[in-house]
Formats: structure tokens, sequence, C-alpha cells
């Protein structure tokens, strides 16, 4: 089994995917044109939700300073209240930092 066809089997295991799928959350996510943009709306979408990306281009440059502060958080935040999400996810380079955008763009 692919590396990352484990990983996502391994987390979807874990979740109630199947809640989560029924669901049809909208999510905006950024992750900053590092690591997360080979495998985070993948593992979304696997999950059954519509994904809006920025910065999620891994042969590009960071698009801003690449730390998931608030300050950082501006484009994810206007994205989130324009497009109606139900959440934001932001993502440091590496992938191992997370930031949450609420549905209103408040993170």
């Amino acid at each position: 089994m692919a590396p990352q066809i484990y990983i996502f089997k391994k987390v979807i295991d874990f979740v109630d995917a199947p809640k989560i799928r029924s669901r049809h959350f909208k999510v905006a996510i950024d992750p900053c044109n590092g690591a997360g943009t080979m495998v985070t709306s993948k593992l979304l979408e696997e999950l059954g939700c519509q994904v809006i990306a920025i910065n999620n281009e891994p042969d590009k440059p960071f698009a801003h300073a690449p730390e998931p502060t608030p300050a950082n958080l501006k484009d994810l935040c206007k994205l989130v209240k324009d497009e109606h999400c139900d959440i934001g996810l932001a993502q440091d380079p590496d992938a191992d930092r997370l930031a949450v955008v609420t549905e209103t763009g408040e993170p």
C-alpha cells in the first residue's frame, strides 16, 4: 500500500468518516505552499469536504510569513467569509501546526 493511501486510511479509520461525509463541509485551506499542499486537500476531499484552497502550490515560494498567526491569516479569513465556508484551516510550511478560522472569519 502506498504511504499516502496508508496514512489516509489510518485517519479515516480513526475519525467518524461517514458522519463527516454526511455533513458536506465546505473547507477553506491555506497550506502556505508547503508540505500540506501534498495531502491536506486530498484528505479533506476523501472525507467528503468541498475544499477551496489558497497558496496550495508546492513549487511556489511561501505566499506570506509562514507561521499560521492571526496576522498571516487575513486572506484565509476573507476567503472563509466570502465563500461561506464552514471552517478555515491554515498550516505552517511543514504542516505540523494548524490555525483554525471560524465560519465567521475569525482566527
